[in-house]
C-alpha cells in the first residue's frame, strides 16, 4: 500500500537525485584532473540499493543509466552496465556485511569504481580510442577509485538522512 509518506520519500530521493545529476553535468564533470572526475550516480545506485529491494534497485539502475547515457551523449551501454553491476555487487555484499559501517561502504564504492574503470577502459578499446593500455590511463582509473571510496559515505549518508526523514 502506497501512503503519502512513502510519495513524499520517493519526492525526495528523486530531487536529490537530480541534484546530484546536475552537480555531475556542471561540476564533476568539468574538474581539470581526470581522476577527480567521479560517478556521483554510481554512488547513489549503491546507495540505493542498500535501502530499496532488488528488482527496484536494477530498475532505478537501468533508468539512472540511461539518463546519465543521454546526457553524456555516448558510451552507450557503459553507465547502463556498470550501474548494474554495482548493484550485483552491492547486493551480494549485503548478504554478508552490514552496509551502514562507512568502512564497507567505502570499500564497495571503491571496488564498484574499479569495475566502472574497467569497464572505461574496455570501451576505449573497442571503440578504437586508445591502441595500448598506458599505465597513466590505469593509475588515473584507480585514483578515481579512491577519490570514489572517500565521497562515498558523504553521499550515502545524504540519502539516508533523505531517506528516513519522512
Amino acid at each position: 500500500m502506497v501512503s503519502v509518506r512513502h510519495v513524499v520519500g520517493l519526492c525526495k530521493v528523486t530531487m536529490y537525485a537530480i541534484g546530484l545529476l546536475l552537480l555531475q553535468i556542471h561540476l564533476v564533470s568539468r574538474l581539470p584532473y581526470q581522476s577527480l572526475r567521479i560517478d556521483l550516480l554510481l554512488l547513489l545506485v549503491v546507495a540505493l540499493t542498500v535501502e530499496l529491494p532488488f528488482v527496484v534497485s536494477i530498475t532505478s539502475a537501468v533508468c539512472l543509466g540511461f539518463v546519465v547515457e543521454v546526457c553524456s551523449g555516448r558510451f552507450y551501454g557503459l553507465h547502463v552496465t556498470s550501474y548494474v553491476i554495482a548493484v550485483l555487487v552491492v547486493s551480494k555484499v549485503l548478504l554478508r556485511f552490514e552496509m551502514h559501517n562507512p568502512l564497507y561502504q567505502m570499500a564497495v564504492a571503491g571496488c564498484c569504481g574499479l569495475i566502472q574503470g574497467g569497464l572505461i577502459l574496455t570501451f576505449f578499446w573497442l571503440d578504437q580510442q586508445i591502441p595500448t593500455l598506458s599505465y597513466t590511463m590505469v593509475a588515473s582509473l584507480v585514483a578515481r577509485s579512491l577519490v570514489m571510496m572517500v565521497v562515498a559515505p558523504m553521499v550515502i549518508l545524504v540519502l539516508a538522512g533523505v531517506w528516513n526523514d519522512t
